[in-house]
């Protein structure tokens, strides 16, 4: 598991996986802006469906967020993304 988390560490700090994920992150708020995708995400979250779903993620994250081993997972995670090299994490992410 520590050789794919390495693997996928390496693509995100790499140029094209850079690319990637700020293509991603371009579509993700485009997507979250358009008022048609809003309305059905609103019509299935306010669902008595959407509702049970969204209590029992709210649940799920509360838990994992006070269990000490998912905080050093996130904090690991986090230092690797920002500079677990030496790099203070704070580069634009733009090749030249």
């Amino acid at each position: 598991m520590a050789s794919l988390m390495n693997k996928v560490m390496q693509f995100a700090n790499s140029p094209k996986g850079k690319q990637v994920i700020r293509q991603a992150t371009d579509k993700a708020q485009q997507l979250a802006k358009d008022p048609k995708t809003r309305a059905k995400f609103d019509k299935v979250a306010n669902s008595p469906k959407g509702r049970q779903v969204v209590r029992q993620a709210t649940d799920k994250a509360q838990q994992l967020a006070s269990d000490p081993k998912t905080l050093a997972k996130i904090q690991d995670v986090r230092r690797r993304v920002q500079g677990g090299r030496g790099g203070s994490g704070t580069g634009s992410g733009t090749s030249s």
